[in-house]
């Protein structure tokens, strides 16, 4: 049972009932929308009253609070220090009184009895408060979006959110009250968790709409080239490419993830390499997906070289079975890729840390360019996080398809002397941290020896590419390594496009 206790806000209670209608789970639009109300934030209290106080002191004094409501939920048990802590302004603010326990209760579902919004969002212990931006929402529609506090950008690698560099990983999130309303066993507020929101969304059978969110204050991406003409435009057709091994417990997800994208692609195709039994199961809920199957596992760089090998369509959307993706991907990715010109266009990721059951955005560079003509190189764009032409793959001859790992890598080093290259400054690829991967199991694993031998040579490679650049002199493009080709045998879904 939960004890609710409702202290009126700096509205009075029959204001406030004025201003919000009834909730429902039907989706339609609330007085909140009708008025201007962005939302309501939901609190999540903890012994921690300092945390807690900085969090509410942000909540009412940034600009835009007369766009959202606030209610707090804490536990019964610290009723009587929180109660003590928070000064007189803050103690007008609503307080959800809940008792946590171990069992799968709803407390979820029970808090949203009392809000009176259709978008609502979660700002956690520990998280940052920044702009809920309610004006980039649906309104009449049901979605997930994360909330991440804005950063700048890196310029020349890949790194963590700095806000979450320390063991606190505190991530909140936007939603449509529709769609919490009909997960169930969330439990307390301390697993109202992007990852368990998707696992909840999974057992009640319900759609997950993800959209992606901003990384940066400001949309400004990559600069743009001046008198570069774009080779995609947001009409070019697209293949999505997921290559699939031993992913069935997420290709579903996958799955829907890229058959709702609002720019749909012109085919989707998964790649099975070698398994005893494809997914043929799981590829049967979409008929818009393709279903193809190696007879070899012989690494997803030559399952997706012989696709493109094969088919005709003017770019492919690299995409990780394990992972998934905001419904807004391509076309964000398709729009950069018009915008600036680039031919390969990445985006940031939102790290699913699946062990952990944590979530950690990281942040890429928007001129993969400037930030690869660095010394040494490293590592500015996740390949599965990006869209390639196909002029651009046959023009560099292809992925090493002779490299198990490490060839997505080498492939966007090789690119960047002959192509544009950006990522857009939003969170598009959530991307699951998982043991048994290929980067996390020890012998293919970002601290393998192998990896680490293999590194090295892609390096000096790099490096000689670099030097020969400065001479005036052309760089060695070709492929770091390759296979021969893989006999790949259509399963069930639609034809591809095959090349002309």
């Amino acid at each position: 049972m939960s004890l609710i206790r409702r202290i009126p806000n700096a509205l009075c209670d029959k204001e406030f009932a004025r201003r919000c209608a009834p909730f429902t789970t039907a989706g339609t639009s609330c007085s909140a929308s009708e008025d201007g109300l962005g939302g309501t934030v939901i609190v999540e209290a903890s012994s921690d009253c300092a945390d807690l106080l900085r969090r509410l002191e942000s909540l009412v004094h940034a600009p835009g609070s007369e766009h959202r409501e606030i209610v707090t939920v804490c536990n019964e048990s610290d009723r009587a220090i929180i109660e003590a802590t928070l000064p007189p302004h803050l103690r007008q603010l609503p307080v959800i009184w809940l008792t946590y326990t171990t069992e799968a209760v709803d407390h979820l579902v029970d808090t949203l009895h009392h809000v009176k919004t259709s978008r609502v969002g979660l700002l956690p212990v520990g998280a940052s408060f920044s702009d809920p931006r309610w004006h980039e929402l649906p309104r009449n529609s049901e979605f997930v979006m994360a909330w991440v506090p804005p950063a700048s950008l890196p310029k020349h690698s890949w790194q963590a959110h700095p806000s979450f560099t320390t063991s606190t990983h505190a991530i909140g999130w936007l939603a449509s009250t529709a769609f919490l309303a009909k997960l169930s066993g969330l439990g307390p507020p301390t697993g109202w968790t992007l990852l368990r929101l998707a696992e909840a969304a999974r057992k009640a059978s319900q759609p997950l709409r993800w959209l992606s969110s901003p990384a940066t204050a400001s949309a400004d991406g990559a600069a743009v080239v001046i008198g570069a003409r774009p080779v995609l435009t947001r009409n070019s057709s697209v293949l999505a490419l997921v290559p699939h091994y031993r992913c069935e417990e997420w290709l579903f997800d996958c799955l829907a993830s890229v058959a709702a994208q609002t720019r749909p692609p012109e085919g989707i195709v998964v790649i099975d390499d070698g398994s005893e039994v494809p997914p043929v199961d799981i590829v049967r809920h979409f008929p818009q997906v393709t279903l193809l199957a190696a007879s070899e596992n012989g690494g997803l760089f030559r399952l997706m070289q012989q696709v493109i090998n094969d088919t005709s369509y003017d770019a492919y959307l690299f995409q990780d079975a394990d992972d998934w993706s905001a419904q807004d991907r391509l076309a964000i990715l398709l729009a950069e890729a018009e915008r600036t010109g680039a031919e390969l266009v990445g985006c940031q990721e939102l790290q699913i840390l699946w062990e952990e059951g944590k979530d950690l955005p990281v942040c890429y560079p928007s001129d993969v360019n400037a930030a690869l003509s660095e010394q040494p190189p490293r590592y500015p764009l996740l390949l599965p996080t990006s869209l390639a032409s196909r002029d651009l793959v046959m023009r560099l001859g292809g992925f090493a398809t002779g490299l198990r790992f490490g060839a997505d890598g080498e492939f966007v080093r090789r690119a960047a002397h002959i192509a544009r290259i950006v990522n857009v400054p939003r969170y598009c690829y959530f991307r699951r941290k998982r043991a048994g991967s290929l980067t996390s199991a020890p012998d293919t694993g970002m601290q393998s020896p192998a990896r680490a031998k293999l590194r090295e040579a892609l390096l000096k490679r790099a490096m000689q590419n670099a030097s020969a650049v400065v001479r005036g002199e052309a760089p060695a493009l070709e492929p770091y390594a390759r296979a021969g080709p893989m006999q790949l045998t259509h399963i069930l879904g639609p034809k591809l496009k095959p090349a002309t």
